[in-house]
């Protein structure tokens, strides 16, 4: 068995992307990375742009605090989710990913939370698809 590089705020990254580049909302327990869909070829000037988007939660576990940073380079953070929202809201989830070995499994979940993440993401829907009522 392998022993894998913990993520850390210097090397997070999902599906490729570099995810401090994206932006986010959270708070010192967790943070929720999104990046909105852009406009297709095919949109008009009529467009409200509100194609979706994707998003990635993860949650602090351990930090130095540096300069008292919490979410500095070396904050060491796990997958607690990530997704992927259309114009009619999210249609995929998934929980963890498939770097920690724990792919759809959440140890010692804080149900607040989630509670907490779950309805900030419906916000980011109610905001960037334009399905949603």
């Amino acid at each position: 068995m392998s022993i894998k590089k913990p993520i850390t705020m210097d090397n997070l990254s999902y599906e490729g992307y570099f995810l401090r580049s994206w932006d986010y909302i959270g708070n010192d327990k967790w943070r929720i990375y999104y990046k909105k869909d852009p406009c297709y070829n095919t949109c008009n000037s009529s467009c409200d742009g509100g194609h979706g988007f994707t998003f990635a939660v993860i949650h602090w576990v351990s930090s130095n605090g540096i300069g008292g940073d919490i979410w500095a380079n070396d904050t060491e953070v796990e997958f607690s989710f990530n997704g992927i929202a259309c114009f009619d809201g999210v249609r995929h989830m998934w929980l963890a990913t498939e770097q920690e070995e724990i792919f759809g499994y959440i140890n010692y979940p804080f149900l607040e939370d989630l509670i907490e993440i779950l309805t900030e993401i419906r916000n980011l829907e109610i905001t960037f698809c334009s399905d949603i009522t």
